[in-house]
């Protein structure tokens, strides 16, 4: 929520802006928010809060703090499994095409013409 301030939002002061935080036992978190919407409405921004965590999620949810991530990941069975996957743990190759005279005259396979490089780490 430190994020929220005027200078941050100063290119959406124009914009309607919908705020989405998270759930949280007591509604302790819908209630900072609403107050900082209400700060920042004062100097002119267009912002609302959704009580749809607080209204959506469960108990367990609420205790676990859960946002609106958790809360569609939660709802999308077999959402892409690679996003669970640590950085590093896969082999990268990368496409290259580097066609040569004879490639181009005649017609190539594209194991011909396209062949993986490793992927050089940064850092």
């Amino acid at each position: 929520m430190s994020y929220l301030t005027p200078e941050r939002l100063a290119p959406l002061r124009d914009r309607s802006v919908t705020l989405y935080p998270d759930a949280s036992t007591n509604g302790v978190a819908f209630e900072k928010w609403s107050q900082r919407a209400e700060e920042l409405n004062a100097r002119g921004f267009k912002i609302k809060v959704s009580d749809f965590m607080e209204k959506g999620t469960t108990t367990e949810q609420k205790e676990q703090g859960f946002d609106l991530a958790d809360f569609i990941l939660s709802e999308w069975p077999g959402y892409p499994p690679d996003w669970d996957i640590e950085p590093g743990s896969l082999p990268t190759t990368r496409l290259v095409q580097s066609p040569t005279a004879a490639d181009w005259s005649e017609i190539a396979p594209a194991e011909k013409v396209l062949r993986t490089v490793p992927i050089e780490r940064e850092g």
